[in-house]
């Protein structure tokens, strides 16, 4: 790989970072508001972790499809970095944050907010997300896209 496409692999990396900040930030938000907006938050977390699993498979040169699936993401870390299965696995089940809470729902069977205490724990399994992923491959410590 080149110079200049290692420096394009990185940028766009950064790119996903940068997002994934913005949607920690918004979860943080809708958190705080009286009272908390556990549906918007539980979203915005999911996002966060997506996005940080999209910059991980950029730096890695390794495709994906368009998805919403931490499971499927994971799966695709995992086959080339084992080291992060640990703090991806715990992620996988928020998927369903992606669509659950979104909209009105008319069927009974539809899925309860999570509670307050559950969100707050998503900012901090991305977190590690964000800690292992600089870990596991030491040129992702300068992609931050700004001081944690």
């Amino acid at each position: 790989m080149t110079a200049a496409a290692v420096e394009a692999q990185r940028a766009e990396a950064r790119r996903w970072l940068v997002k994934a900040d913005e949607d920690v930030d918004i979860a943080h938000a809708a958190l705080a508001l009286d009272p908390p907006r556990t549906g918007g938050a539980a979203y915005h977390v999911q996002q966060a972790a997506e996005k940080l699993m999209k910059a991980r498979l950029t730096m890695a040169a390794v495709p994906f499809r368009r998805t919403h699936s931490l499971n499927e993401l994971a799966v695709q870390i995992v086959a080339f970095d084992p080291a992060l299965a640990a703090v991806l696995d715990p992620l996988r089940p928020l998927t369903t944050w992606n669509f659950a809470y979104r909209y009105p729902s008319v069927d009974e069977l539809s899925e309860a907010e999570p509670a307050v205490a559950e969100v707050e724990t998503g900012p901090l399994m991305v977190a590690a997300l964000r800690s292992a992923c600089r870990r596991s491959a030491g040129h992702t410590a300068r992609l931050t896209s700004r001081p944690r």
